[in-house]
């Protein structure tokens, strides 16, 4: 059963610093702190009773973020402590965010990996961009890539199909998995993500990347920047990351992505979650949902991620 959220919640007042932010990047000059910071969360994201209290708060004069983003929330991956929220439990549109379910219901059918799939026009679905042309064969690895690390819609309704089900029974397969690891929030409606009826909520996404990280393709396939793969045809196929905090600070010394995946609709903004590592040891979820732009959800994402590593402390065991 899914432990209810205890939510506590602490009106304050104050600005948040202008050095809790990295002064060696540029593209953070100019950001600016435009509201107070009025509530924070005491939360806990549901978890087991023999885990550490999670990190300490060693800044408390620092309230929290701003972020552009309609939802947000930031948890300690192995304490589930939540370090930061902004309407973190409203369910919104979550678009391609909705590849990891798809990917974890086809690797948890244990799939051949190796199995040729070629793409149909059955497949083909609008928005986006296509890594392969029509009737092109290509493995069923390969179609993880372009689902995964270009965000491929087509590819992602050819792994769909990959399993020999319907549409609807992979659907429901979705659903049903959302409910065993505890979105109790989540609706899904298709495998891309190209409905706005697939919704979660921002702490619900949590739990997706927890679980949809702990397999060793899906880990891989997020923090793969570019990738180039070859189809029956002979033709070669380079497939680059929706994911641009891949070749940013996020991602090197002493940080590291340890997984992500990007997502957007028109109705919805735009949306991302990733889990972060800093001196490989303390890992975060970040995950935004209804970012005004492109550059607001990577940039909403690199503020908190700092702001947590600065505001709380990780004990060394």
């Amino acid at each position: 059963m899914i432990i209810k959220w205890i939510m506590q919640f602490f009106v304050a007042g104050g600005f948040i610093p202008f050095f809790f932010f990295p002064t060696t990047t540029s593209h953070w000059e100019g950001y600016l702190l435009q509201e107070i910071i009025t509530a924070l969360p005491a939360a806990s994201f549901p978890v087991a009773l023999d885990r550490e209290d999670g990190p300490k708060k060693i800044r408390e004069e620092s309230l929290g973020v701003v972020v552009s983003a309609k939802s947000a929330v930031l948890i300690d991956s192995a304490s589930r402590k939540i370090l930061f929220e902004k309407e973190a439990e409203v369910p919104r549109s979550i678009g391609s965010i909705t590849k990891l379910m798809t990917a974890l219901v086809i690797l948890e059918n244990d799939p051949d990996l190796e199995m040729s799939i070629q793409i149909l026009p059955s497949d083909r679905q609008i928005g986006g961009k296509d890594t392969f042309p029509m009737y092109e064969t290509v493995k069923l690895r390969d179609l993880l890539f372009a689902s995964l690390v270009g965000s491929d819609n087509t590819a992602t309704m050819a792994l769909a199909r990959s399993l020999g089900k319907s549409l609807p029974v992979f659907i429901e397969q979705m659903n049903e998995k959302a409910k065993q690891i505890g979105m109790i929030q989540t609706h899904f409606a298709d495998p891309t993500g190209l409905s706005t009826q697939n919704q979660a909520s921002a702490i619900d996404l949590a739990f997706l990347f927890d679980e949809a990280l702990k397999h060793s393709l899906i880990e891989q396939d997020t923090q793969t920047d570019k990738v180039t793969v070859t189809g029956q045809s002979g033709r070669t196929y380079m497939i680059e990351s929706t994911n641009d905090l891949l070749s940013g600070f996020l991602n090197k010394a002493p940080y590291q992505i340890k997984g992500g995946k990007t997502g957007y609709l028109p109705a919805a903004g735009y949306s991302l979650g990733v889990q972060v590592q800093k001196d490989a040891e303390k890992n975060i979820f970040a995950i935004v949902l209804g970012a005004d732009s492109l550059k607001h959800r990577f940039e909403d994402i690199e503020a908190m991620s700092v702001w947590a590593y600065e505001t709380y402390e990780w004990s060394v065991l």
